[in-house]
């Protein structure tokens, strides 16, 4: 995940075990917040970016290439509760040009381009509703 421009690392407890979630394709251990208001100015914002990510960013699930997207936060380190939005390609999108946001303003100038399409929640496409709890840790490269 990106957070002002750092990469922080999510962890999904419960990933391997019997009360796993899955969420679509998506394995999100038991983080899911079944009872959570959603959206809610007291949870931060994860969004998945469905385009192309940073080098060894992209969240990828095997034989579901369409899928493939970033996470990008509006919290840092810490147990965070998120209301997960996704955003697509807008009508200016261009794969040749495009340089992945790595900060929420970023991703706000990319919507107001047309480079991006607004954030929406996951029941406006289609989905139940998504609020996780994680803890988020800085990646540290060695």
């Amino acid at each position: 995940m990106f957070f002002e421009n750092d990469v922080f690392t999510l962890r999904f407890p419960g990933f391997f075990t019997p009360q796993a979630e899955t969420f679509f394709i998506w394995n999100l251990g038991t983080t899911i917040q079944h009872d959570a208001p959603y959206p809610s100015n007291r949870h931060g914002k994860l969004y998945g970016v469905f385009a192309p990510g940073p080098a060894g960013a992209t969240h990828h699930v095997e034989g579901q290439d369409g899928f493939d997207h970033y996470h990008l936060g509006t919290q840092g380190e810490g147990r965070r509760t998120f209301d997960v939005f996704l955003v697509f390609p807008g009508p200016n999108f261009n794969a040749a040009t495009w340089r992945p946001v790595l900060n929420e303003r970023a991703l706000n100038r990319a919507v107001a381009a047309g480079i991006l399409n607004a954030p929406i929640t996951t029941i406006a496409a289609g989905f139940d509703q998504l609020v996780i709890k994680v803890p988020v840790s800085e990646f540290h490269r060695r």
